[in-house]
């Protein structure tokens, strides 16, 4: 398969009708072909990376699952999908897992073009007071992946390895300042006095967000799609992120500050852990001005303007 190639739903059918699976749903979302299947009397999520290019994602995210279904993060109510088969199609991988009938805590306001979701849809918090009562379980949940070991190693760390982890860092935030086409100095002068507090290592999720946190029809919650997560990741990079992401793109600022105070009541922050949280964060609002650049209907720059401001007087932990 050329790499200028995508699968579509009528080659994931075609693959599910060899496997002998029963296709209840089907959808192209980007880079993936996801749904609901069925076989052998279980209830199954699958997913389908369109090219080659793509399967690394989903093969890390199906080790995610598997390593936490053998290792579980303790203290925590919340779950990650069982996997049940993998394999390639057309040189793609693939991965079925537990189903979870539900929905996640915000849902995605897709924009379709001839049939497939596209990038970037509009977050919209329809249920607040879900989240804020769920604030307590999330948390928990980063506080026990701040506090999780383990000896083993994602395909995506892997990947990672003998790369110069700060020329890196430098290089895509440089990158998004300039994609920006603003002033962002006293962000990028924030990152850098406080760059050596942001490095200290632990695992992410590397897409920690509200819609990535499902509530099945029996009320467990579940943390699913990890195709960046990392063992020798960045230790707050996921709270940055969904703070960030609540923040910014969902547009709920109440909900991110709420966020931080309930964690602030379980886990006691160093001035070195809220250093390396801001500078964390600072990358992320830069990275939000260049995402809005492209996908406006996204992220609002205007909450943006705001997040900015506050990460500058620290004035958030």
């Amino acid at each position: 398969m050329s790499f200028n190639q995508e699968l579509e739903v009528t080659d994931a059918k075609e693959l599910l009708d060899q496997k002998g699976f029963e296709v209840v749903s089907l959808e192209k979302i980007w880079r993936n072909i996801t749904g609901h299947v069925k076989k052998d009397g279980l209830d199954m999520f699958f997913k389908l990376a369109v090219n080659p290019t793509h399967s690394g994602g989903l093969k890390n995210e199906f080790a995610w699952n598997e390593l936490f279904e053998a290792e579980p993060l303790a203290n925590t109510n919340v779950q990650i999908p069982k996997n049940y088969v993998s394999g390639e199609f057309k040189e793609c991988f693939w991965f079925a897992c537990e189903y979870i009938a539900g929905k996640a805590l915000v849902e995605p306001d897709y924009i379709y073009v001839d049939g497939v979701a596209q990038r970037g849809p509009k977050y919209i918090v329809s249920n607040p007071a879900q989240i804020r009562n769920r604030l307590p379980e999330i948390a928990q949940l980063f506080k026990s992946c701040f506090e999780y070991k383990t000896d083993k190693l994602l395909p995506y760390d892997i990947a990672k390895e003998g790369r110069d982890r700060v020329e890196s860092f430098w290089k895509i935030t440089n990158q998004w300042v300039e994609e920006s086409g603003r002033e962002l100095s006293p962000l990028v002068d924030l990152i850098t006095e406080y760059f050596d507090c942001m490095l200290v290592q632990g695992i992410s999720h590397g897409d920690f967000v509200p819609w990535h946190l499902m509530v099945d029809q029996q009320d467990r919650m579940y943390l699913i799609d990890a195709e960046r997560g990392q063992i020798k990741g960045i230790k707050f990079f996921d709270l940055a992120y969904m703070y960030h992401r609540l923040f910014a793109v969902a547009e709920a600022p109440q909900l991110a500050n709420a966020l931080i105070a309930e964690l602030k009541k379980i886990y006691d922050f160093s001035e070195e852990d809220k250093r390396g949280f801001y500078a964390i964060l600072a990358q992320r609002v830069i990275a939000g001005y260049a995402e809005a650049i492209g996908n406006p209907r996204y992220i609002s720059v205007t909450m943006q303007d705001l997040l900015s401001k506050q990460v500058l007087a620290r004035e958030i932990i």
